[in-house]
């Protein structure tokens, strides 16, 4: 279960960052208690800004087809080691 929390941890917040744009989060509105999560990614010409408002370089089209390609078969692959 450790294996697949980092796992998850890693794909999604460290390299989803890196290799695509993707950033989430979830705000809980204080008056209503109520939360909603909030989706950004980058553009697809791969450039863009980060968080701190600095110029972002463009991506590599190979790592972006390795990110996605990663992020659909580690499911799979779980399930078979499991």
């Amino acid at each position: 279960m450790l294996l697949l929390a980092t796992d998850f941890y890693y794909l999604k917040n460290i390299a989803g960052r890196r290799l695509v744009g993707l950033r989430w989060w979830n705000e809980v509105d204080t008056a209503s208690g109520d939360s909603h999560w909030v989706f950004e990614s980058q553009d697809r010409s791969g450039e863009g800004t980060d968080e701190h408002g600095q110029t972002r370089p463009s991506q590599n089209m190979t790592d972006k087809r390795f990110f996605w390609l990663a992020l659909y078969c580690q499911p799979g692959l779980w399930i078979v080691l499991g």
